[in-house]
């Protein structure tokens, strides 16, 4: 749990302790009027607070987040929060990195949040998404469209083998071939 107090109009960044556990950096809170110890807090939500699993068409989940405020959603201008996919986790999944996004469960359905990317480094790509309202999430990213190239080389492959196969196989003729040399070196 984060506190701090916020200031009307004035945006207040709450720092998220175990990043590496949520993938949520920080979240941003603007209010429309002043208020006093505002509490922010990330979880991952327990299955029963799941109503509906995040089964998307070529989309893989990263993780799930319950995120809460002791503020309404009424007294929110503006929210954004700030998080990040490692990479690894990335390539691994063939996710295409501009489209990953922060999905929001509103009365049983997944709904993709404005998301972009906003910076990286050597292990990470940062994303930070716009909402108005907290609530369980699902960070998630799209499988790269096209066509997996490598699978083209497969093809390939076997015509080589099938090629060194018939080069070196041995034949009847190659030892007929034999045959006839031995008969030569005989006389």
């Amino acid at each position: 749990t984060n506190t701090q107090d916020v200031q009307a109009n004035m945006p207040a960044i709450f720092k998220i302790n175990s990043q590496d556990l949520f993938k949520v950096t920080e979240i941003e809170i603007t209010a429309t009027e002043n208020i006093k110890n505002v509490e922010v807090r990330v979880d991952i939500p327990l299955p029963i607070e799941i109503s509906t699993n995040f089964v998307e068409k070529n989309k893989v989940f990263l993780t799930y987040l319950k995120i809460t405020t002791n503020i309404s959603s009424e007294k929110i201008a503006n929210a954004k929060i700030r998080f990040k996919v490692e990479k690894t986790w990335i390539n691994a999944n063939n996710i295409d990195p501009s489209k990953v996004f922060l999905y929001k469960l509103v009365n049983g359905n997944w709904i993709q949040l404005p998301t972009q990317k906003i910076t990286e480094d050597n292990n990470n790509i940062y994303y930070e998404s716009t909402l108005n309202s907290f609530s369980i999430f699902v960070i998630a990213g799209e499988i790269k469209a096209g066509f997996p190239w490598h699978l083209a080389l497969i093809p390939v492959v076997i015509i080589i083998v099938a090629i060194v196969a018939y080069l070196f196989w041995p034949t009847p003729m190659g030892s007929e071939y034999e045959k006839l040399k031995q008969k030569w070196n005989q006389k």
